[in-house]
């Protein structure tokens, strides 16, 4: 749904054990992402997932999205760059914490969420 080729997608098959790997995508844990992202020829745009998108990680080239605003930033960007989201956002709700409602509630604006 993101329009990427899926040669771009590793470990993309959801997994009880997460395939091998730890379930929270954090520096540490995502170890191996970080340091395809922190390369001199990286992609633009790197991110993990835990699977049901409840904990998530977002990195450009050589930097790192906080956790507690990636949410912020897919909400905000998701009707101009996620295709599933062209028609307009299909959610109710952003996220868990308070925290991150309110983050989202400022970082939309005017936008219908």
């Amino acid at each position: 749904e993101l329009g990427a080729s899926p040669s771009c997608v590793k470990d993309g098959i959801p997994a009880e054990d997460f395939n091998g790997g730890h379930p929270d995508p954090n520096l540490t844990y995502a170890d191996e992402l970080v340091k395809i992202m922190w390369a001199d020829e990286a992609p633009a745009f790197g991110a993990a997932s835990d699977g049901d998108g409840d904990r998530n990680m977002i990195l450009g080239h050589k930097f790192f999205v906080n956790p507690s605003d990636s949410v912020a930033i897919i909400a905000a960007n998701a009707q101009e760059c996620i295709p599933y989201f062209k028609g307009g956002l299909k959610i109710q709700w952003w996220g868990r914490g308070e925290v991150k409602v309110t983050i989202v509630t400022r970082q939309q604006g005017n936008k219908d969420v």
